[in-house]
């Protein structure tokens, strides 16, 4: 069973969409109890890394989230969630990834960052199993993470950001797989063949 995190108004439709095409079974859930229960965890993304932060604590979620090691994809605003810190808005994430989140606009990109966008992918990972190098992905960001060293693949957007990010068994895009056609499919493939 693979838990959708349910933090608000959300990405959802697409991800379950997704996720029944391929013939996964699923809940989306806000309850502590079945998320711990659940063989893998979706942070769909999500409108304000704030938002999402402060509703994580509410569910009693963010300190458990530290300690679980079962495989996590994290989208957008999720994969945000798993830095150490935005200090934009003086917020403290969950310190899985050794990186801070930073805004486009500090940058000085293009803001925000939407539509089909080059995803290129520079490392082998699991979430590229089954892409060509390049593929181009639905984005909706005004916030980016730095390359780093458990960056497997890479975007553009007047500089070079994390659009893939896999450090043990928490996996990052920076874009929307359910929003992608074939290619986000093939995303959601790769992570619910774990």
């Amino acid at each position: 069973m693979i838990a959708i995190i349910n933090y608000g108004k959300d990405n959802l439709e697409g991800i379950t969409a997704g996720l029944s095409e391929l013939n996964q079974e699923f809940c989306v859930s806000s309850s502590e109890s079945e998320i711990c229960h659940a063989d893998k965890i979706i942070f769909p993304g999500s409108d304000e890394l704030k938002k999402v932060i402060k509703n994580i604590h509410l569910m009693n979620l963010f300190s458990m989230m530290r300690m679980i090691k079962k495989p996590v994809l994290a989208i957008d605003s999720g994969m945000q969630l798993l830095c150490e810190y935005f200090k934009a808005e003086n917020l403290t994430c969950l310190g899985l990834y050794p990186a801070d989140v930073y805004r486009f606009e500090e940058a000085g990109a293009e803001v925000p960052f939407k539509g089909m966008h080059e995803v290129e992918f520079v490392k082998e990972g699991v979430l590229g199993r089954g892409l060509r190098k390049k593929e181009e992905f639905v984005f909706q960001n005004s916030l980016f993470i730095p390359e780093m060293e458990e960056t497997t693949a890479i975007s553009r957007n007047g500089k070079v950001f994390s659009s893939v990010i896999e450090k043990d068994h928490f996996y990052g895009v920076q874009f929307h797989p359910e929003q992608s056609g074939e290619a986000g499919l093939q995303i959601l493939r790769n992570f619910t063949g774990l």
